[in-house]
């Protein structure tokens, strides 16, 4: 850009120009339709008449597209602006024969962008389809090599952090809580990763470099995701990449294809909650309320034990809370038995049978015909979004299946690991098991009468992989129960009154 400022510069100087303001659009192109603010600048200078000429390096800087030329026309055609260009010569837009060399030059100079598009873009493939590295900054975990630039090399110490993060995140760990892990474990190496986000650390995760792929989606796919995006009909499908975007790389994997694929899922399932940063309590998510279903929210407020707590608001649920330590204490023992006694069988989810793959590469191979009939003439863009949306759909559904399975299984294995190391875990890994152990803990409504005491009576839980509770019963023992308090306290008020009475028939104090 300077080079050609100074070129425009030296051509004034020759030619007695006087240069009032200097418009540029840096890394704009003048060629796709973007928003160009120094175009619309110098524009707006013509029609206000604050210049009498306009001087460019090259005509294609200030046109490429019809359009722009159109505009241009229309906004100086009665003012006489004078186009003068350093490489191209001057353009007269007053007569016919200038507006149709500047129309030729337009074209032509479309023409090179074009052709220059098509050899970019089947280079950028061919580097693609060879597994070489696009040349870009690499990722976390890799470096460039040092005598292929098309190539990487793993960082030991980054890519034994992004395996402990996924196993973090796994566990029971947010993608906020592990990012700051990951930035504090990071401290002082040669990482040049100092700005890194939980959005950025994430995406690192999802990115199949890691798992030894080269990524490469086709620039008219990418539009199309984007169009769709901003007109908010994006498909589920979408920013997934797919076999016909990989290619193998040439650089060693951090992850296998499994290990890749099962962290992918889980951060990328629909129903996921992500618990962001450090847990503040252990059964956050876990304790719902009978009355209402809701789930009991951590309260700690000042001169008060904490206590889990209905978060409904707008139901008559006050009689729903529940001292926070005596019921961690207790579902912590129930836990810490059932491990115990089974360590490698407890909690084990049912896991559907895994996706017939082979149709999936049959689909895959569909959609892959469909675009080359598309591409060759043989069916229309209606006929081919048509069956694409159905060949996609079910691709869709194959995938998520596929993850479903890939995410329990890993999970699976990320907390049975956990239960080994019970004792030791920290709060989020803790409550981690105790959300894969108790689908949910139901907590009993209470008339109060317990006073502080913690009534067991009162925690219903649901085990995974066991038969549903039924709530009746534990209620109706509740109601006994209570029956039974409320009777004791009368009688103790009843023999209190009567020795009381006692001592006054004997001339007690009255």
């Amino acid at each position: 850009m300077t080079r050609q400022e100074s070129a425009c510069r030296e051509y004034a100087v020759e030619r007695g120009l006087t240069i009032v303001a200097t418009e540029s659009d840096n890394d704009i192109s003048a060629f796709r339709g973007r928003r160009r603010p120094g175009w619309e600048s110098l524009l707006s200078r013509v029609e206000k008449g604050e210049i009498d000429g306009i001087l460019v390096w090259h005509t294609d800087r200030l046109y490429r597209r019809m359009a722009d030329l159109v505009t241009l026309v229309q906004t100086v055609k009665e003012r006489k602006i004078q186009i003068y260009s350093v490489k191209a010569g001057d353009v007269d837009l007053s007569t016919a024969n200038g507006i149709l060399n500047a129309e030729i030059m337009g074209a032509v100079a479309g023409h090179e962008v074009r052709h220059k598009s098509e050899r970019q873009i089947a280079k950028a493939k061919e580097l693609a389809q060879s597994g070489a590295w696009s040349g870009n900054r690499p990722p976390l975990g890799y470096r460039r090599h040092p005598t292929d630039k098309h190539a990487l090399v793993i960082h030991e110490a980054e890519a034994d952090m992004l395996r402990q993060a996924r196993r973090r995140i796994l566990a029971g760990h947010g993608v906020t809580d592990t990012t700051r892990w990951a930035k504090e474990l990071l401290e002082g190496s040669d990482t040049l990763r100092k700005t890194l986000t939980p959005t950025n650390f994430r995406n690192i995760m999802l990115s199949p470099t890691i798992a030894g792929y080269r990524v490469h989606v086709p620039q008219a796919e990418r539009d199309d995701w984007d169009r769709r995006r901003s007109e908010g009909r994006s498909l589920p499908t979408d920013y997934t990449y797919g076999p016909q975007h990989k290619f193998p790389g040439k650089w060693d994997a951090i992850f296998t294809e499994e290990e890749w694929q099962s962290i992918s899922a889980f951060l990328t399932k629909p129903d996921r909650v992500n618990p962001g940063r450090a847990p503040k309590s252990l059964l956050s998510g876990v304790l719902t309320c009978h009355l209402c279903g809701s789930v009991l929210g951590y309260s700690k407020t000042a001169g008060a034990n904490p206590a889990y707590k209905c978060s409904n608001d707008s139901l008559n649920c006050k009689g729903v809370g529940i001292s926070a330590a005596p019921i961690e204490d207790y579902l912590t023992g129930i836990a810490g038995a059932l491990i115990a006694n089974s360590p490698f069988t407890v909690g084990e989810p049912t896991v559907k049978s895994a996706p017939d793959l082979d149709e999936m590469d049959k689909l895959q191979a569909r959609e892959t015909r469909l675009l080359d009939l598309y591409e060759g003439g043989v069916i229309s863009k209606n006929v081919l979004q048509e069956r694409l949306d159905v060949v996609r759909a079910r691709i869709f559904q194959i995938q998520s299946e596929r993850d479903q399975v890939l995410d329990l299984a890993a999970r699976n294995a990320e907390i049975h690991d956990s239960m080994q190391r019970w004792t030791t875990l920290d709060t989020a890994e803790r409550r981690a098991v105790l959300k894969w152990l108790f689908i949910k803990v139901t907590i009993l409504p209470t008339q109060k009468i317990w006073g502080r005491n913690f009534q067991p009576l009162r925690v219903v839980p649901w085990y995974r992989g066991g038969q549903e509770p039924s709530v009746e019963g534990p209620l109706e023992e509740l109601r006994l129960a209570e029956d039974a308090q409320i009777e004791k306290v009368a009688e103790r008020k009843r023999v209190e009154a009567a020795r009381r009475e006692e001592r006054l028939g004997k001339g007690g104090l009255k």
